[in-house]
């Protein structure tokens, strides 16, 4: 058990792994971001009151991104100094929740207020959405990337949740199919790419397995 170093810091609430194993993590009510590195937790307090940062993954170059679900930003960590860049995403009324990246290292997020998906590219601060099959009311939430550059992303606003994908080279919607159990929302995906699976847990007590492409013969 790693106590968080600040009594604020009651919520750690997702959690990455960096190339050297250490552990990157959002604590979404308390506004900060931590590091867990040689069993000792380091906190950045994130300057945006009531950012609640929310996902982080780890980019191809090593460095953590984090979006800030009570905000319209992206969180840039830097390791080497522990400090973070917030970038606002064009529309104010955006909220950003989980987060992927590409091979191409552009970072995507869906964002569920406005009911799109966005990319952003860092070398040239180029953001880019698309608006969600199910519109503007389809509160896109968990998401993950698979081998073959596709975005699977679910609409928790559909009754019954649906898992829709997104090609990211043709820029393109490639369907959806509804959750069987309705869901009512799933809020992470999680690919075993020797399987070609998508995992998934719901709020209506399943557990949920998509086969997104063939395993490797």
């Amino acid at each position: 058990i790693f106590d968080m170093p600040e009594r604020k810091a009651r919520d750690p609430y997702s959690m990455a792994f960096d190339q050297g194993g250490n552990v990157w993590f959002t604590v979404k009510r308390g506004n900060f971001v931590g590091r867990l590195m040689n069993e000792e937790v380091e906190l950045i307090r994130v300057s945006t009151k009531k950012a609640e940062p929310f996902d982080i993954i780890v980019d191809l170059e090593n460095n953590p991104w984090a979006s800030a679900a009570g905000s319209n930003r992206l969180l840039r960590i830097f390791r080497d100094t522990m400090t973070i860049a917030e970038i606002e995403l064009p529309n104010p009324e955006s909220r950003p929740r989980c987060l992927a990246v590409s091979a191409s290292g552009e970072i995507w997020y869906t964002d569920f207020a406005l009911g799109m998906i966005g990319r952003y590219r860092p070398l040239t601060n180029e953001f880019r959405s698309w608006l969600m099959p199910g519109g503007a009311e389809s509160k896109p939430w968990a998401m993950a990337i698979d081998r073959e550059h596709r975005l699977w992303v679910v609409e928790t606003g559909n009754s019954p949740n649906r898992i829709v994908g997104f090609d990211t080279n043709a820029e393109i919607f490639v369907g959806f199919t509804e959750i069987p159990s309705g869901a009512t929302k799933v809020r992470d995906l999680f690919y075993h790419e020797p399987s070609g699976e998508m995992w998934f847990g719901t709020d209506s007590n399943y557990v949920g397995r998509a086969i997104v492409h063939p395993p490797p013969q």
